[in-house]
Protein backbone atom coordinates (compact mmCIF):
# COMPACT_ATOMS: atom_id res chain seq x y z
CA UNK A 1 0.00 0.00 0.00
CA UNK A 2 1.64 2.97 -1.05
CA UNK A 3 0.74 6.07 1.30
CA UNK A 4 -0.16 9.13 -1.05
CA UNK A 5 2.00 12.75 0.18
CA UNK A 6 0.46 16.05 -1.05
CA UNK A 7 2.13 18.92 -0.06
CA UNK A 8 0.04 22.13 -0.33
CA UNK A 9 -0.47 24.40 -2.94
CA UNK A 10 1.08 27.14 -1.16
CA UNK A 11 4.70 25.55 -1.00
CA UNK A 12 4.65 23.59 -4.22
CA UNK A 13 5.89 25.68 -7.72
CA UNK A 14 2.79 27.10 -9.92
CA UNK A 15 3.83 24.44 -12.31
CA UNK A 16 4.13 21.72 -10.40
CA UNK A 17 2.86 17.89 -11.65
CA UNK A 18 -0.05 16.20 -9.97
CA UNK A 19 0.81 13.83 -7.37
CA UNK A 20 -2.16 11.68 -8.51
CA UNK A 21 -1.02 11.54 -12.10
CA UNK A 22 2.64 10.91 -10.92
CA UNK A 23 1.80 7.72 -8.73
CA UNK A 24 -0.65 6.84 -11.78
CA UNK A 25 1.85 7.09 -14.47
CA UNK A 26 4.72 5.13 -11.99
CA UNK A 27 2.09 2.38 -11.32
CA UNK A 28 1.58 2.31 -15.97
CA UNK A 29 -2.31 2.99 -15.16
CA UNK A 30 -4.16 5.13 -18.12
CA UNK A 31 -6.79 7.93 -17.30
CA UNK A 32 -8.83 5.72 -19.14
CA UNK A 33 -8.36 2.99 -16.19
CA UNK A 34 -8.93 5.86 -13.62
CA UNK A 35 -12.24 7.12 -15.31
CA UNK A 36 -13.52 3.55 -15.65
CA UNK A 37 -12.59 2.62 -12.22
CA UNK A 38 -14.35 6.44 -10.87
CA UNK A 39 -17.24 5.83 -13.07
CA UNK A 40 -16.40 9.68 -14.83
CA UNK A 41 -15.19 10.51 -17.94
CA UNK A 42 -11.22 10.74 -19.09
CA UNK A 43 -12.14 14.87 -19.20
CA UNK A 44 -13.17 14.42 -15.07
CA UNK A 45 -10.05 12.39 -14.97
CA UNK A 46 -7.78 15.16 -15.86
CA UNK A 47 -9.99 17.86 -14.05
CA UNK A 48 -9.06 15.80 -10.85
CA UNK A 49 -5.66 15.71 -11.36
CA UNK A 50 -5.17 19.65 -12.21
CA UNK A 51 -7.53 20.29 -9.19
CA UNK A 52 -4.92 18.47 -6.77
CA UNK A 53 -1.85 20.20 -8.48
CA UNK A 54 -3.46 23.33 -7.82
CA UNK A 55 -4.68 22.30 -4.01
CA UNK A 56 -8.23 22.82 -5.55
CA UNK A 57 -9.76 19.07 -4.88
CA UNK A 58 -11.83 18.04 -2.26
CA UNK A 59 -11.02 15.13 -0.18
CA UNK A 60 -13.79 13.33 -0.93
CA UNK A 61 -12.46 12.91 -4.22
CA UNK A 62 -9.13 12.87 -3.42
CA UNK A 63 -9.74 9.51 -1.29
CA UNK A 64 -11.88 7.98 -4.25
CA UNK A 65 -8.99 8.60 -6.46
CA UNK A 66 -6.55 7.27 -4.09
CA UNK A 67 -8.46 3.85 -3.43
CA UNK A 68 -8.08 2.95 -7.26
CA UNK A 69 -4.43 3.77 -7.15
CA UNK A 70 -4.64 1.71 -4.01
CA UNK A 71 -2.97 4.37 -2.07
CA UNK A 72 -4.02 6.04 1.44
CA UNK A 73 -5.18 9.11 1.92
CA UNK A 74 -3.33 10.89 5.27
CA UNK A 75 -4.04 14.40 6.42
CA UNK A 76 -0.97 15.66 8.52
CA UNK A 77 -1.62 19.51 9.70
CA UNK A 78 2.01 21.37 10.41
CA UNK A 79 2.64 24.75 11.52
CA UNK A 80 4.34 26.80 9.69
CA UNK A 81 8.25 27.76 11.39
CA UNK A 82 7.20 31.53 11.33
CA UNK A 83 3.56 30.91 13.04
CA UNK A 84 5.24 28.63 15.82
CA UNK A 85 5.54 31.43 18.83
CA UNK A 86 6.70 30.37 22.37
CA UNK A 87 3.71 29.09 24.11
CA UNK A 88 1.45 31.60 26.09
CA UNK A 89 0.35 31.20 29.18
CA UNK A 90 -3.39 30.35 30.21
CA UNK A 91 -4.99 33.27 31.82
CA UNK A 92 -5.71 32.47 34.94
CA UNK A 93 -9.38 34.36 36.19
CA UNK A 94 -9.56 35.65 39.25
CA UNK A 95 -12.64 36.06 40.89
CA UNK A 96 -13.79 39.49 41.06
CA UNK A 97 -14.90 40.71 45.12
CA UNK A 98 -18.64 42.31 44.60
CA UNK A 99 -18.74 45.52 45.58
CA UNK A 100 -21.00 46.33 48.95
CA UNK A 101 -24.43 47.18 48.50
CA UNK A 102 -25.36 49.94 50.74
CA UNK A 103 -28.19 48.46 52.62
CA UNK A 104 -31.85 48.69 50.75
CA UNK A 105 -33.66 51.42 52.16
CA UNK A 106 -36.11 49.50 54.82
CA UNK A 107 -36.98 52.72 56.54
CA UNK A 108 -41.06 52.64 57.10
CA UNK A 109 -42.69 55.57 57.61
CA UNK A 110 -44.21 56.33 61.39
CA UNK A 111 -48.21 55.68 61.39
CA UNK A 112 -49.89 58.83 62.00
CA UNK A 113 -50.53 58.39 65.43
CA UNK A 114 -47.04 58.44 66.76
CA UNK A 115 -45.11 61.53 67.48
CA UNK A 116 -43.10 63.09 64.42
CA UNK A 117 -39.89 63.86 66.23
CA UNK A 118 -38.10 62.82 69.19
CA UNK A 119 -39.07 65.05 72.14
CA UNK A 120 -42.67 64.33 71.58
CA UNK A 121 -41.72 60.44 71.34
CA UNK A 122 -40.03 61.06 74.34
CA UNK A 123 -43.01 62.09 76.30
CA UNK A 124 -41.02 65.32 77.00
CA UNK A 125 -43.62 67.63 75.29
CA UNK A 126 -47.15 67.36 76.14
CA UNK A 127 -50.05 68.56 74.63
CA UNK A 128 -52.03 70.86 77.11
Amino acid sequence: MKVLTIISSESRSLNAASRLREIREEMGLSRRHIAEQLGVTIAAVQDYERSEAAGRITLKTLRKYAEVLGCEVMVTITPNEAHVAAPTPPKLSVPRRKKPQPPAATAKPAPADEPANLQDRMGLWSAS
